[in-house]
């Protein structure tokens, strides 16, 4: 009963993607929308709707789903640069890359390639995680804002560079790695007073605002993940 429960609300996500959110332009072919009624193409967004897509394939969706989830990858690999990263959007305005937005790409890509048996999103995956790391991560476990080291210290920016590296495990050092930024943001958004940790930080100026879906959910996600790490298990055990 749990699993067909589970499979008609993969199945009704899936639908409602490929009905409402799909998106076709003559430039650069179809691609998964922002929300309903608009053209933007932003590309974690349209990843995680291929990711969704995908899974309705794996509990026996229909061949159409598998071949909008592959546009749509498709659609964002061609738009990596040549550095590696991805802007945010494709829109003018859209034109920055920051942590966390990079972070899911990367992750959603790698879901994708698990599900789909894409193994040729193995280079852009890989050239996609040197950027992020180059750009998002110092030596100290700071997450940078955006690419260009500005910006203020955000929760959700170092809860999922733990998150990425949990899931893409890029050296058989990650878990120290991952140790190192979690520290970080304790010693810099950790407030004792409130128990739980601050929205954002810069300089010296902390946002003391607490978000539950942006900041605290994620925070005990990876506390949770480095926890289970600690005892052994991967994601491919949970």
């Amino acid at each position: 009963m749990v699993d067909d429960d589970l499979n008609a609300i993969v199945d009704g996500a899936a639908a409602f993607v490929a009905s409402t959110l799909a998106r076709q332009s003559a430039v650069r072919g179809r691609y998964i929308g922002y929300v309903p009624g608009a053209d933007t193409m932003v590309h974690n967004a349209n990843l995680w709707g291929a990711f969704v897509l995908a899974l309705g394939c794996w509990s026996g969706g229909p061949l159409a789903w598998r071949d909008l989830a592959d546009a749509a990858i498709d659609r964002s690999v061609l738009s990596q640069r040549e550095d590696g990263g991805w802007y945010y959007g494709e829109a003018l305005h859209h034109r920055f890359t920051d942590g966390f937005h990079t972070g899911y790409v990367l992750e959603a890509l790698d879901l994708c390639r698990s599900l789909l048996g894409r193994t040729d999103l193995n280079t852009p995956i890989n050239r996609g995680l040197e950027y992020y790391l180059e750009k998002f991560l110092l030596s100290d476990g700071t997450t940078p804002y955006y690419s260009n080291g500005r910006g203020p210290l955000d929760a959700n920016n170092f809860a999922q560079m733990v998150i990425t590296l949990d899931r893409l495990r890029p050296t058989s050092g990650w878990a120290d790695i991952a140790d190192t930024v979690l520290c970080s943001a304790i010693r810099n958004l950790w407030l004792p007073s409130k128990r739980a940790f601050a929205y954002q930080r810069k300089g010296r100026v902390m946002s003391h605002i607490i978000y539950p879906r942006w900041t605290q959910v994620w925070m005990m996600h990876t506390l949770g993940l480095r926890l289970l790490a600690s005892r052994g298990f991967g994601h491919d055990q949970r």
